[in-house]
């Protein structure tokens, strides 16, 4: 296991413009070479826009991604607390909804190896393969349960799925028509395949639509 520590990104106008953009591609360098990241923020600031610009930097990587909340130590952890924080990441994260979240501490340890010990699954959840045959029941069962739309009065046929070899878990449909299917149908595939085969917590699936003549 190799950690990359990379410079903290601070909020604008902290500090130099120069260092801070620097800071930032060094960031980025280190997701593309990644295969999970620990996006860690401040308990004591609250999440900023900051946080979600690098959690979306890390979606463009396609690498897993996990978020540890910091400095637990530092404020009153009651219940109330705590579900309004986990409200907040629902919020503020919504569009990985597959994320997991620890509340952690540096200067305690606490949940530090518990974070680190999850996105080592992270990593086994990403070299999962699923068979093709149970990949096609599932497909035949989305489908019946939510055909997708019809596109100018034409029905959209899917003949194939597959699970491509590729870092990132990657399904590939295949259809009549691949222009025709809309994002929103790919979502529910995508939310299909992560219900049917344990979730695959803490790491994006890329879902590709090609062409059946391909």
């Amino acid at each position: 296991i190799v950690l990359v520590d990379t410079a903290g990104i601070r909020r604008a106008g902290r500090i130099e413009q120069g260092i801070e953009h620097y800071a930032l591609l060094r960031t980025v360098h280190a997701l593309e070479h990644s295969d999970v990241a620990i996006l860690l923020v401040d308990a004591t600031e609250g999440f900023t826009a900051q946080d979600t610009h690098v959690a979306g930097y890390a979606l463009e990587a396609s690498v897993g991604l996990m978020l540890a909340v910091n400095k637990w130590d530092a404020v009153d952890r009651g219940a109330e607390t705590t579900e309004r924080v986990e409200r907040e990441i629902a919020r503020e994260f919504n569009f990985a909804p597959w994320l997991d979240h620890h509340f952690v501490s540096a200067t305690n340890g606490r949940n530090v190896e518990e974070t680190l010990a999850d996105a080592v699954a992270v990593v086994e959840r990403r070299a999962r393969r699923i068979p093709t045959a149970d990949l096609h029941g599932l497909l035949v069962e989305a489908i019946a349960s939510h055909p997708p739309p019809a596109r100018h009065g034409t029905t959209i046929r899917f003949h194939h799925v597959t699970q491509a070899s590729a870092a990132t878990p990657t399904f590939v449909f295949f259809v009549d028509r691949p222009d025709a299917v809309h994002f929103s149908y790919q979502r529910y595939l995508e939310n299909q395949i992560r219900q049917a085969f344990g979730g695959f917590r803490g790491t994006p699936l890329r879902i590709q639509i090609r062409s059946a003549r391909e």
